[in-house]
């Protein structure tokens, strides 16, 4: 299925800090990947990957060391992607932690 040019409705909630009428796939696509990734429910996995692969997935998470996902969703992901091990354990090592107080490292 190819890309839209926006994301559903009701895939909003996600996008709570920004116009979501605005948010075109071709312009904001790390964004929208990010986003869902690290914020989504399985609904909005599920949409998401209509629009990526698996592989582009796992390139994603390689290009952006982990893109800022928590531990759980890293673990998720290693297991579904078939990520190295090493990869993940490094990307939890440089994240932050989950706390409000804490803010993330660069």
């Amino acid at each position: 299925m190819r890309p839209r040019a926006g994301i559903p409705e009701d895939l909003g909630r996600w996008f709570w800090d920004v116009d979501v009428a605005s948010l075109s796939w071709a312009t904001w696509r790390e964004f929208i990947i990010g986003r869902l990734l690290r914020s989504g429910d399985w609904r909005a996995v599920q949409w998401l990957l209509t629009q990526v692969t698996l592989p582009e997935l796992a390139q994603w998470l390689q290009h952006h060391r982990g893109g800022g996902l928590s531990a759980p969703r890293l673990r998720y992901w290693q297991l579904i992607l078939d990520l190295q091990v090493a990869d993940v354990n490094a990307w939890i090592a440089k994240s932050p932690t989950e706390s409000w107080g804490t803010r993330p490292r660069r």
